[in-house]
């Protein structure tokens, strides 16, 4: 709970006030219990000098003690208090406070201090709670004289003395409640006359605080408000300053960033994003609810985690259209946060790769059949077209050279689709029997030519989540090399089966196989395991290439299965529908 000033001036006054009375009541009772105390101290003394007093006339009238207790009897009633008469050994002999028969079961009274000071010192005072009347007493103890040891004690309670200490509590109680009162009332006025001013101040530094136009607080005051206040209009018209000079300053920059062709993002120490400007939301699909939102929820990238760990430095990123970009982040000096600028660089890469793939592919690929087919040609041309028996075979070359550079013309297109992002794949439901029964349909004329055979064997009902058209140029893919690679009379399978969320394709045969150190290259464009050998069965070296690069468009992996005990066995992991 909180407490404005007001309360705090009220609480604080009233518990100065109750405070006051209650040191004043509990000074004022103690003083009087002393000195109520201290008067019926004096009024024992003399009433026991006065017992003493009898009982040495009684004795001097030849009349004797007698009968203690009745003596002790009869001095109290003369005296008005408790008369107690003590023997020699400190026995008691008499009390007018009790009966003959409760004498003889009091204690021994010869340690009780005031009996001992007074055998000591000729008068003895105490004052404590007796157990025997159950109140608290005022003793004062005085010998009868020298020879008989006999000690003549007075006692009175102080009830007299507690019951003017509880009247001073009552009336100090009823005039602190009354003062308590007056203070409350007179505090609560005072609280909020001096609050009124606070209150004052307090509304206009709330509304500098909130950046609203705040009213002009009085400063005339001769006191320590008055000063404050002046401070405080003198705080607001600085910040107002200061507000419009921002606002014009944040007018321009928000002006500059929609004006960048690339795209700004600004993440703060939690890598929440601060900022998007209108380029980084194209890119990233985002508005202004990615405001607030993590970084990671935008864009879902692992490696933009490891860039900013980084502090500085670049990266190149894919995100969810296919576009490619690089995301370049800088951290701000005081560790504060990133700025992230991403750059749409798809049209760059594109034109990067189809330059390099056209140099690369073309120049090394088509350098021998075109050399083949120049020869022929000049051959030809020289005299061997009119030479039947010499110019088949060179026709015959000339074709099958022009076959293989169609089949690779054919396979760079495909992959060059591939990797632009331009092979449209579709997401749906994929009956793999289907699919294999009409790979190996098309691929059985080519085995049956080298007198290999094809089985199938996948489960009923099985099925994958990807584009039919790809996974049939996957097998078929796969199917020609083990037919070109795997030798005459060759067994070649392809089999399916599910793998909890997934299912594994796997062609295979049962051919010389593939080494075990070019399992990890065969997948890569134009490698060879057999140069040569690819080259005279008509191989384009991007089959595998192709064929990875569809598996990983259908979110699926492809490798080669060295658990396989001998040919060779592709083995592809899709996602099962």
């Amino acid at each position: 709970m909180r407490f404005g000033v007001r309360a705090r001036l009220f609480v604080v006054s009233v518990l100065l006030v109750a405070c006051g009375v209650l040191a004043f009541g509990i000074a004022l009772e103690r003083q009087l219990r002393r000195r109520l105390a201290a008067s019926e101290e004096e009024d024992v003394r003399r009433a026991a000098l006065a017992a003493r007093a009898l009982v040495l006339a009684r004795a001097a009238a030849g009349r004797g003690l007698g009968d203690a207790d009745a003596v002790a009897d009869e001095l109290g009633a003369v005296t008005g208090l408790r008369i107690t008469i003590v023997g020699a050994d400190g026995s008691v002999l008499g009390d007018s406070a009790l009966a003959p028969a409760e004498i003889a079961r009091v204690d021994n009274h010869a340690g009780r201090p005031e009996i001992v000071a007074a055998r000591r010192t000729g008068e003895g005072r105490a004052r404590r709670y007796s157990t025997t009347v159950r109140a608290e007493l005022v003793y004062v103890a005085l010998p009868v004289d020298d020879d008989s040891g006999w000690i003549v004690r007075a006692a009175k309670p102080l009830r007299e003395v507690d019951e003017a200490v509880a009247e001073l509590r009552r009336n100090l109680a009823a005039t602190g409640l009354a003062g308590l009162v007056v203070a409350a009332l007179l505090s609560a006025l005072a609280s909020h006359w001096l609050g009124r001013p606070l209150r004052t101040l307090a509304a206009s530094a709330q509304a500098i605080a909130r950046g609203t136009p705040a009213p002009r607080m009085r400063a005339d005051r001769p006191d320590e408000l008055g000063l404050l206040a002046g401070s405080l209009n003198r705080v607001a018209d600085q910040i107002r300053v200061a507000i419009d000079q921002l606002a014009g300053e944040r007018a321009r920059f928000s002006a500059v960033l929609e004006a960048m062709t690339d795209g700004v993002v600004a993440i703060d120490a939690d890598r929440r994003i601060t900022l998007v400007n209108g380029a980084a939301a194209n890119l990233l699909d985002a508005d202004d609810r990615a405001i607030g939102r993590p970084l990671v929820d935008v864009l879902r990238a692992p490696a933009i985690a490891r860039l900013l760990d980084a502090r500085d430095g670049d990266v190149e990123l894919e995100v969810g259209d296919g576009r490619k970009i690089r995301a370049r982040a800088s951290r701000l000096p005081d560790d504060s946060g990133w700025v992230l600028v991403l750059s749409d660089i798809t049209d760059l890469h594109r034109l990067a790769t189809v330059r390099r793939d056209f140099v690369a592919n073309v120049s090394h690929e088509l350098r021998t059949p075109v050399s083949v087919v120049q020869a022929t040609a000049e051959t030809l041309l020289d005299g061997a077209l009119d030479d039947p028996a010499h110019a088949r075979p060179m026709v015959e070359a000339l074709h099958r050279n022009a076959v293989r550079m169609a089949a690779l013309i054919a396979d760079l297109l495909d992959l060059a689709r591939i990797e632009a992002g331009r092979y449209a794949l579709d997401s749906a439901r994929v009956a793999v029997s289907a699919i294999a029964e009409r790979a190996i349909a098309a691929a059985r004329p080519a085995a049956a030519a080298r007198g290999s055979t094809i089985a199938v064997d996948v489960a009923a009902g099985l099925a994958v989540r990807g584009d039919a058209g790809a996974l049939e140029h996957v097998l078929a893919n796969l199917l020609d090399n083990a037919i070109k690679y795997a030798g005459d009379g060759a067994r070649i399978a392809v089999s399916a089966r599910a793998a909890g969320d997934r299912v594994t394709i796997c062609v295979t045969d049962d051919g010389p196989g593939i080494p075990a150190a070019h399992r990890e290259r065969v997948f890569e464009r134009f490698y060879r395991v057999d140069p040569g050998r690819s080259r005279a069965q008509g191989g384009t070296g991007l089959g595998l290439a192709i064929v990875k690069h569809l598996v990983e468009a259908m979110s699926g992996t492809v490798r080669v299965d060295t658990a396989h005990p001998s040919g060779a066995a592709f083995r592809i992991d899709l996602p099962a529908a």
